[in-house]
């Protein structure tokens, strides 16, 4: 009698530390909301990913919010998430908000990542510069097995879609080509994009290494790519602090940066398949054009951010490649460079990344 006691005591135990550290296992993964008053904006991503209402609202690794609703949008099935942060965070109208994972079951967050820009969001306010939850499995999937079947489209699919060949690795780079026209709607967004990729093709059959394709189609990328913006928002709030010489500094490092990184990666004749799907307008003045990209034997999903900054014509701003933001990828980087060494860092990392990509 004595023994089974005893076990039982011992199972009793077993059971409430059990308990006990899945209690501390939900705590570690969803935070609580920090007092003070507090305002609503909201985040567009193409993939929550789990988020779910309470899942906490961070910023430089500390608790400012919390997911008040997560939604889905009819017209183009994507996610609105809403949060709600302490009033006393302003946030610049470029922050960005991606959807990242903690907790020892991971559970997902919302990181919120500052911007340059000097105006400010304001409650009800929606973030469009976003990364969605990243689809490991689809990651790994690829790494794994590497090439997918080349599915054949229908007669209807190639009605649906346009198929275009250009170079998968220059994509963030020239799939933005202004015809010179202000577009006011997504589909003149969408047709733009298509029609502008038949010259930067021509350019890129005719160019016999990557230094001669980087150099060809430089003057075209400077007039219509916006790489000010690129730039300012790749810093991050740091870039206030840059004066005048140091932010045009800045601007040319990183755009010769992109442009020869990219221009690099260029295999003469292999040219992939681009699949346009339907341009989505984010907010006034903003949209995405996804598209899925065959290269290599390889399935990508690509989305541009075009912007209209001056009003005159329709710009690429970012671009997102398989969840990844380009501008998100550089701005944890650069961000880090200016808290550590000011413009000075920022600029000899930008300098000592071209002298790299020679």
């Amino acid at each position: 009698m004595k023994k089974h006691k005893i076990e039982f005591l011992v199972g009793l135990f077993a059971l409430l530390s059990l308990a006990a550290l899945a209690w501390l296992t939900l705590q570690a993964g969803a935070g609580s909301m920090p007092a003070g008053e507090t305002y609503v904006i909201e985040s567009r991503f193409t993939n929550a990913g789990g988020l779910h209402s309470g899942s906490s609202v961070l910023l430089s690794g500390v608790t400012v919010g919390r997911v008040e609703d997560v939604r889905m949008e009819p017209s183009d099935y994507s996610a609105i998430v809403t949060l709600r942060i302490l009033s006393a965070l302003r946030l610049p109208s470029d922050s960005m908000a991606s959807i990242k994972t903690s907790g020892l079951i991971g559970d997902k967050f919302v990181s919120l990542s500052p911007g340059a820009e000097e105006t400010y969001l304001e409650p009800g306010a929606r973030i469009t510069m976003t990364e969605s939850a990243v689809d490991l499995e689809s990651l790994i999937g690829k790494m794994a097995f590497g090439a997918v079947d080349k599915a054949e489209e229908t007669k209807d699919q190639k009605a649906e879609y346009t198929t275009v060949k250009t170079n998968a690795l220059l994509l963030s780079l020239i799939l933005s080509l202004s015809c010179g026209k202000a577009f006011a709607s997504t589909a003149d967004a969408e047709n733009f994009l298509k029609k502008s990729v038949g010259e930067v093709v021509e350019v890129a059959k005719n160019a016999p290494d990557a230094p001669a394709l980087a150099s060809a189609v430089r003057p075209i990328l400077l007039k219509t790519i916006s790489f000010d913006a690129m730039t300012r928002r790749a810093v991050g709030p740091g870039w206030r602090q840059f004066t005048d010489a140091e932010q045009k500094d800045a601007i040319g490092f990183f755009t010769t940066l992109i442009i020869r990184t990219y221009s690099a990666k260029f295999t003469p004749g292999e040219l992939p398949d681009v699949v346009y799907k339907a341009a989505t307008e984010t907010a006034p003045g903003r949209v995405e054009v996804a598209t899925t990209t065959l290269y290599k034997g390889s399935r990508y999903e690509v989305i541009y951010r075009l912007e209209q900054p001056d009003g005159k014509g329709w710009r690429v701003t970012d671009v997102v490649i398989e969840g990844v933001s380009m501008i998100a990828n550089y701005r944890g980087q650069l961000d880090a460079q200016f808290k550590s060494g000011g413009a000075g860092a920022v600029l000899g990392s930008l300098q000592k990344s071209i002298n790299s990509s020679k």
